[in-house]
């Protein structure tokens, strides 16, 4: 079973995961470690998780200028993302 926002297989045995009715798996890791938020900036995408928006936006400027992939000079589009499942 992969968790159903970053992806991660894990066996329901061996790590937490919520288990109430109609309430989709996902690991211990994505539920304390808040929301996971698309920033698109010149074209391109980053998966960034956070607590709010502003955190987010915040780690990922964090991110770009320490990688030396950008210098943000205006914000990002930010979207909220519900699910992330990783490319098989």
């Amino acid at each position: 079973m992969n968790c159903l926002k970053c992806g991660i297989p894990f066996c329901e045995d061996e790590v937490f995961m919520i288990k109430e009715e109609e309430v989709e798996p996902i690991c211990d890791g994505c539920d304390l470690s808040g929301e996971i938020y698309l920033i698109t900036y010149n074209k391109e995408e980053f998966a960034v998780q956070a607590q709010n928006q502003e955190a987010a936006v915040e780690k990922w400027k964090n991110y770009v200028q320490w990688m030396e992939l950008a210098v943000p000079n205006e914000m990002p589009i930010v979207n909220k993302v519900k699910y992330f499942l990783p490319a098989e």
